[in-house]
């Protein structure tokens, strides 16, 4: 209804693309490991992307961007949680979507 674009998109994940990780990264990874999971890290990351795979097969490409190497390159902390990034990844994230819907604002022009 009044021609609304939805936009999907994967969120980085934090060992989920290549990104490289800092000492403070590193040691989340672990402390999360050691008592949040009841999975290894490695193994818990095998699952998130192949699950992520499995989604990507199924959503139309016309709404489904894929944000998960958004932060290769990057060596800054940029992750509050394993999860969830902080103001830094928040901020280079939102610059990526920003860029989404601006090209697709563009490309809706006759």
């Amino acid at each position: 209804a009044n021609d609304i674009k939805f936009i999907f998109y994967f969120q980085p994940v934090l060992g989920v693309g290549k990104k490289v990780m800092s000492k403070s990264e590193i040691k989340m990874t672990e402390n999360f490991e050691r008592y949040f999971f009841t999975m290894e890290w490695d193994e818990y990351i095998q699952k998130y992307s192949h699950y992520s795979d499995q989604v990507r097969k199924r959503l139309p490409q016309s709404y489904c961007y894929d944000y998960m190497d958004v932060f290769e390159g990057l060596s800054d902390t940029l992750y509050s949680d394993p999860r969830h990034p902080n103001n830094s990844g928040h901020a280079v994230l939102s610059d990526h979507i920003y860029e989404t819907v601006i090209k697709l604002l563009k490309s809706d022009k006759p």
